[in-house]
């Protein structure tokens, strides 16, 4: 349910406000851009937050580098898809 909630906010209130064309290689970086986003905030807050009792340290690096690894290749994975799958189709101008 969190990947579909986080796809959903980056639908409708993301997507529109990176300045990168919708193309297919735009579509791309803008998914990469916010799996990279996801993954600073998942490294820095959200496991240090869900595992207190590990001590996960400054950037999850308590954990080990396999570990923050892991958590940045699997957002840049998710970041592919959804800008794989989510491909609007480009503004059309007013006169056609």
């Amino acid at each position: 349910m969190t990947g579909i909630s986080y796809a959903l906010v980056y639908v409708y209130l993301i997507h529109p406000l990176i300045p990168i064309a919708n193309t297919t290689r735009g579509n791309l970086a803008k998914g990469l851009i916010f799996g990279a986003v996801l993954a600073l905030i998942s490294s820095l807050w959200w496991v240090p937050v869900l595992f207190p009792q590990f001590n996960a340290g400054f950037l999850t690096l308590n954990f080990g580098w396999t570990t923050l690894a892991s958590i940045w290749v699997w957002h840049a994975i998710w970041g592919i898809n959804i800008g794989a799958l989510y491909n609007p189709y480009p503004e059309m101008d007013e006169a056609n």
